[in-house]
């Protein structure tokens, strides 16, 4: 019975990841990262990420530690991305 408590709690036990906040829709963070802030330009109209990907303003979303994130559904579409809020 006991050996069979350890295979159930092992089995629902996960480890807790430290951007474990990234949404379901946004590949549950399996595609997720976080950006260096190389990675990412503030250009007229929001961001170009990595040089190739462009997300306008409205669509970028706040990010909860002030780093940018962004998501990869498919290696050519970024889903995802936050940017940090700037100062006021």
């Amino acid at each position: 019975m006991v050996k069979y408590l350890i295979l159930f709690l092992l089995l629902i036990v996960t480890p807790v990841l430290a951007h474990d906040w990234y949404p379901f829709q946004c590949c549950g963070g399996r595609d997720c990262t976080e950006l260096r802030d190389d990675e990412v330009k503030e250009v007229q109209g929001g961001y170009l990420v990595r040089d190739k990907f462009f997300v306008p303003t409205d669509k970028a979303m706040p990010s909860p530690d002030e780093h940018y994130h962004g998501c990869w559904p498919q290696p050519e579409v970024i889903g995802c991305f936050w940017a940090p809020v700037p100062n006021t």
